[in-house]
């Protein structure tokens, strides 16, 4: 079974927009004989295009092309609006668009909330009557509401090309998120493991094979701190509770933590903590 515009389109016409009921077609596989444009309107619908099973709700726009094999079925109620181009006519209507675009349109087949994008073709219906009363000459019409139509089609495409590379970006960026995710866990147990002796964020930057500027902005994004606070805050809580918890004094403190001498370790507390390793011990205990 072939849908055409015969009975509802005349020959010299050079589209036809159309109210269609998804359930008079239900079940019922056929082959199109004229690129279209449709818009569910109420509803929704399943659609088989070519053996590829796609859902559409309302305000999702479907493209059809020539000889393509579509069954429709649960659709109860469905509504949509066709907008039918002639096989001639849409030679016009494609003329300028690129093989990108037509790429796009025919490897992407529905769109979700394309309703601005189908008025543009939609209106094509309306302005077709007012040339027809203003210029007479059917080759002049034809021409004109075929660029019309033209640069509706592209703008579609384009608008599609947007949408799919912002889709990419979307992808890449959760892809981006996971990985960073992952990098700040084998951050945070590489400094579990390493913070006595290794103080420097070179270090786990190179143990995690990226740049420390890298792991500065992954530490910054995931934790809100610098890989430098979070490696000193690790240190400084350990340190605290060494000096609280353990018998050992300032200098053998010093080499555990691997400072350069019991000075530098006492001005790294202070600036941490707002005191001397001593003032603390014995303000606490």
């Amino acid at each position: 079974m072939a849908i055409t515009t015969a009975g509802l389109i005349k020959s010299s016409d050079s589209f036809l927009l159309k109210k269609i009921r998804a359930q008079d077609f239900d079940d019922t596989p056929f082959n199109t004989q004229n690129m279209s444009f449709h818009l569910c309107v109420s509803a929704e619908f399943d659609i088989d295009v070519n053996n590829v099973t796609y859902h559409l709700k309302k305000n999702d726009m479907l493209i059809l092309f020539p000889k393509d094999t579509i069954r429709i079925y649960n659709s109860k109620d469905a509504v949509a609006f066709g907008f039918f181009i002639t096989k001639g006519f849409s030679d016009i209507a494609f003329r300028g668009a690129s093989i990108q675009a037509k790429h796009i349109l025919r490897s992407n087949r529905v769109y979700k909330n394309e309703l601005v994008n189908l008025k543009r073709l939609l209106k094509m219906a309306f302005l077709y009557k007012k040339c027809a009363m203003i210029m007479p000459v059917k080759k002049r019409r034809t021409m004109l509401i075929g660029n019309l139509v033209n640069t509706a089609i592209i703008a579609i495409a384009n608008d599609i090309r947007k949408n799919n590379h912002e889709k990419l970006e979307n992808f890449r960026r959760e892809e981006t998120k996971v990985k960073g995710s992952s990098i700040i866990e084998k951050f945070m147990y590489l400094v579990d493991i390493h913070y006595r002796e290794e103080h420097k964020v070179q270090f786990y930057a190179k143990k995690l094979k990226i740049t420390p500027n890298y792991l500065t902005n992954l530490c910054s994004d995931y934790t809100g701190e610098s890989p430098k606070s979070i490696i000193e805050s690790k240190i400084l809580s350990s340190l605290k509770n060494d000096l609280l918890h353990s018998d050992y004094s300032l200098q053998e403190l010093a080499q555990l933590y691997r400072f350069p001498d019991v000075s530098y370790m006492g001005r790294f507390f202070k600036r941490n903590a707002g005191c001397t390793p001593n003032t603390f011990r014995t303000s606490v205990n």
